[in-house]
């Protein structure tokens, strides 16, 4: 997410969010990479699409779809 999110930044996240929209950067649960953040293309009632900032860099999280239920926080604040 370079480079509006770099290593060892620290971020804030709210788990008890009620709506995503596109945008909103969020802390995903990938089941291959782990933990990632990323910032979301579209968003519907079931799923949604993510990219990353860095248009240098192909991600593999790139378009892929993941489930709301993936989702561990919507990314409030960073320092």
């Amino acid at each position: 997410m370079t480079p509006n999110f770099n290593n060892k930044d620290i971020v804030l996240t709210h788990r008890f969010f009620r709506v995503l929209k596109k945008d909103d950067v969020v802390v995903i649960r990938d089941l291959e990479l782990g933990i990632v953040i990323k910032r979301i293309k579209h968003v519907d009632k079931l799923h949604l699409n993510v990219a990353s900032d860095n248009n240098t860099y192909n991600s593999p999280t790139n378009n892929k779809k993941y489930k709301l239920n993936q989702v561990i926080g919507k990314v409030l604040f960073k320092m």
